[in-house]
């Protein structure tokens, strides 16, 4: 299967290095999972919409340089999401109606099915989750709670090995606070991982369908 690369934490950040099952600095096992997926399962049904701008690393093994993009982030339900990246170079991802499109910085537009590459499909469902919080009962994956004095830290290991070789690993860091999601951190592979940390969020704020129209 050839490796698909993705620009984004995939939010999705998020979160290291490597499989390991040691416990991250300054973070505890959290003993009571069933209670706190309880907890972030209904904080997650409280949100129609996020707003947020989100700062980008990308770390690859052949490049020294981390390579940092800033854009902004929207999310409608649980199907709509637009990734907007402003520098250093304009491009767009868009997932709307079960549609996946791209405009670069020259302005030209690809899409595809979402439903036609069910590796994608499931992908697609990790990134939205992952924004929204709500990933702790997800049965794909085995989800290990962490917590330290301000965040919880879900460690996401996929189950199916299609999913596995396009994402080894997703960390997510709640703030402790309002349970909202800070951080994603997906690992592609030992060496290549992304980082997203989100800015200036915004919840149930009033999001118009055009927003995820991309022509």
């Amino acid at each position: 299967m050839k490796k698909i690369v993705f620009t984004f934490p995939l939010i999705i950040i998020i979160i290291f290095l490597f499989h390991q099952k040691a416990i991250p600095q300054n973070f505890t096992r959290v003993n009571d999972i069933i209670a706190l997926e309880k907890k972030l399962v209904e904080h997650s049904q409280s949100i129609q919409t996020i707003v947020s701008d989100f700062i980008q690393e990308k770390h690859l093994a052949f490049i020294d340089e981390v390579i940092i993009s800033n854009g902004k982030f929207w999310l409608k339900d649980e199907t709509s999401i637009r990734w907007e990246y402003y520098k250093p170079f304009s491009h767009v991802i868009v997932i709307h109606d079960e549609e996946f499109k791209t405009r670069d910085d020259k302005g030209r537009i690809s899409s595809f099915n979402v439903n036609s590459n069910p590796v994608f499909k499931e992908v697609n469902n990790l990134i939205i989750s992952s924004a929204r919080g709500d990933l702790v009962a997800d049965k794909n994956f085995d989800v290990v709670a962490y917590e330290s004095s301000d965040r919880y830290l879900l460690k996401l290991t996929p189950k199916i090995k299609e999913i596995k070789q396009v994402i080894n690993e997703t960390k997510i860091y709640f703030d402790k606070a309002d349970l909202f999601v800070v951080s994603v951190v997906m690992v592609e592979s030992d060496d290549d991982y992304t980082v997203i940390n989100f800015k200036n969020r915004k919840f149930n704020v009033p999001v118009q369908d055009d927003i995820f129209i991309l022509n």
